[in-house]
């Protein structure tokens, strides 16, 4: 702890022997000539920014209404019963159990 405060110590009187720079009067405007003149990157014009905004929206919209809409009902041909039994064995359908009455007694007993 002592050690660091010298070399703070040290540092302050470096710093309190350098000399103080100070701006020209003319700072301030060499700065802002500087940034006039440096060339600017290429934006793209309103109108482009424009129809991309517009183009964007309508695709937000179409995604939104194609979302709303129900898929395409599948040809029965597709699906033939064992290829329908065995998804069914899959998802463990064929163990569910049909109950007849909601009651509080009927969650009590499983």
């Amino acid at each position: 702890m002592k050690n660091d405060l010298q070399e703070q110590d040290a540092l302050w009187d470096l710093l309190g022997r350098s000399r103080q720079v100070r701006p020209t009067p003319f700072f301030a405007r060499n700065v802002l000539r500087q940034i006039r003149h440096t060339p600017r990157s290429p934006r793209l014009p309103a109108l482009v920014l424009r129809w991309l905004s517009a183009a964007t929206l309508v695709l937000l919209i179409a995604g939104f209404s194609l979302s709303l809409t129900p898929p395409p009902a599948t040809p029965q041909s597709a699906l033939n019963p064992e290829t329908i039994e065995h998804f069914d064995a899959a998802a463990g359908i064929n163990e569910l159990v049909l109950v007849e009455e909601f009651t509080f007694d009927t969650f009590v007993d499983l």
